[in-house]
Parts: structure tokens; C-alpha cells; sequence
């Protein structure tokens, strides 16, 4: 309980986590404003506001701050390393595989809070910029609540995926623009490249969760045949497991310098 309370109070202190915080819920409430102009701009190719799907793929951008909780899960673990802290903190708690089972949990805590605060703020903002235009259907009843699931489940995830990363690769800058690359370029190239397996991508697991039934008949995408929520939900939540067992592993063998 002290090593939780230690790890807690670390980033509850850290100037970074209110600053990531704060771009994260500038990323959501930005994305979910500018997404029905956008639409209404893309209308040839996309359609019109007129489609539920398309008014639920405005809420569904209130989740896009999931990119700071992995850099909130990276730097809560690869700054030790940066800051030269590591060694202090494993001599503190001699068995390692306690200090990264509290990082994560802090790091669960933590991308949950974030994403869920991003997330209303998201919501907010899509409302109030869907009500400028009249001609908007409806959202399905459910969109809310996928949003805010999609929201604390991609928080919880990548938060921790992120500390696997910061304890893969413990340069914090590299673990960092690691999985800002794979998240804002492989990704999206993959999705196009590969369609069919998008579903099964980070991302495409936040879309099956918001259950989302968008398609881009041009890009040759659609979101129709994604996992539906609770199977998304547990894929990504095995995805979390995996990073997280692949760091225990690594962790408990490697040197600490």
C-alpha cells in the first residue's frame, strides 16, 4: 500500500500529468467540434449529417485523447530511467514485479480519469456543435454511454500498454515517439493497406466499441463488419495483458543502470 500511495503520489505531482490532461481534453473537445463541419465539407464523400452513424462518429471523436494516457503510461515508467530515479525506486521495493504492478495499476487509475474527463468534455462539445446544424439526425440512444466505455477502456489499455513500453524501451523520447508513429501513421496506413484486419487494431477496437457503422465507399472502409463492443472490449483488454506480461518478463531479468 506505501509503494501505491508512492507511485500515486508521483504522478499526481508531476506538472506532466495535469499538462497531458489538459491536451487530451483539448484533443477531444477540438476533434468532436470541428468533426461536423468537416462532414458537412466531405459531404461527396462521406454523406451528410443526415446519417446517425455519421452524428455518432462526431461523439465518437471525444475519445481521441487515448494518445496521451500512453504517453502517461510511458513517462510514468521510462522517466525513472530518464531521471535516474529507477535505482531508488527498485532498492526501495527489492522485488521488482511489485513496482510494475503498481505502476500499472497507477497507470489504469490514471488513463481512466484522464480519458473520462477528455471524454465528457468531448461529448459536451459535440453537442453543442451538432445543435448549429439543424439538419443533423439524431444520435442512436446508445452513444453516449459507448462513448464513455470506449473512453475508460482505451484509457485503462493504453495507459498500460504504455508502461510496458516505457519498460521495453526505457529512452523515454524514443518509447514516446514510438508509439505516437504507430498510433498516428502505421496504424492509419495499415487500416488503408489492410481493411479487413482493421478491426482487429487499437483503434479499430475503440471504433467496435463506439459501435460505429460508418463506410467510405471511395477508401473502400467501413466499420460495419467491426467486433461489436464486447468483443472489442476484450481484445483490447488482452492486448494490455500481453504488453503488460511482456514487461513483467523483461523487467524482472534486465539490469537497472
Amino acid at each position: 500500500m506505501k509503494l501505491f500511495k508512492s507511485e500515486l503520489r508521483k504522478i499526481i505531482y508531476a506538472r506532466s500529468s495535469y499538462g497531458l490532461l489538459a491536451a487530451a481534453v483539448g484533443i477531444s473537445v477540438l476533434s468532436a467540434s470541428v468533426a461536423p463541419y468537416a462532414i458537412t465539407m466531405s459531404k461527396r464523400i462521406l454523406g451528410g449529417l443526415n446519417q446517425t452513424a455519421l452524428v455518432d462518429s462526431v461523439y465518437g471523436k471525444a475519445t481521441g485523447g487515448y494518445l496521451f494516457a500512453v504517453v502517461l503510461g510511458v513517462i510514468l515508467m521510462a522517466g525513472e530511467f530518464k531521471q535516474g530515479t529507477a535505482v531508488a525506486t527498485f532498492l526501495a521495493a527489492p522485488k521488482r514485479s511489485h513496482v510494475l504492478l503498481v505502476k500499472i495499476a497507477v497507470a489504469a487509475l490514471a488513463g481512466l480519469v484522464l480519458q473520462l474527463l477528455a471524454a465528457t468534455a468531448g461529448i459536451i462539445a459535440a453537442k453543442t456543435a451538432l445543435s448549429f446544424y439543424p439538419e443533423a439526425a439524431e444520435p442512436t440512444s446508445t452513444v453516449v454511454m459507448n462513448t464513455l466505455l470506449a473512453a475508460v477502456i482505451s484509457g485503462v489499455v493504453l495507459a498500460v500498454v504504455g508502461v510496458a513500453i516505457g519498460t521495453l524501451i526505457r529512452n523515454q523520447t524514443l518509447a514516446t515517439l514510438a508509439v505516437l508513429l504507430w498510433l498516428n501513421l502505421v496504424e492509419p496506413i495499415l487500416i488503408l493497406v489492410l481493411p479487413d484486419q482493421a478491426k482487429f487494431f487499437a483503434t479499430g477496437c475503440i471504433a467496435g466499441i463506439l459501435d460505429l457503422h460508418v463506410s467510405v465507399t471511395r477508401l473502400n472502409l467501413t466499420t460495419s463488419n467491426y467486433l461489436d463492443p464486447l468483443s472489442a472490449s476484450l481484445l483490447l483488454l488482452s492486448y494490455g495483458l500481453v504488453f503488460a506480461g511482456l514487461a513483467m518478463f523483461t523487467t524482472l531479468r534486465r539490469d537497472i543502470d
